[in-house]
């Protein structure tokens, strides 16, 4: 059984004050694995640093890899 959530009031939704989220992977895992950060408080160092190491990984990852538009772009260049 689902329970109804009422939707925020205009005015109760222009009182929320808070951080807007990362827009990235590379701010978000930056932000996550900062020394003062949140996730350090409620996960522990080591989780932290394992899982933020591996979204380094990841981006690593993807930094190197070449899309299909670059594919398509720079081919028919040639």
């Amino acid at each position: 059984m689902e329970i109804p959530v009422p939707p925020l009031a205009a005015s109760a939704s222009a009182d929320l004050k808070g951080e807007r989220l990362p827009k990235t992977l590379a701010y978000a895992t930056e932000k996550f694995m900062a020394k003062s950060s949140l996730a350090r408080e409620v996960f522990g160092d080591d989780f932290v640093d394992h899982f933020g190491g591996t979204r380094q990984h990841e981006l690593r990852q993807f930094e190197e890899a070449i899309t299909d538009w670059e594919l398509e772009r720079y081919l028919e260049l040639a």
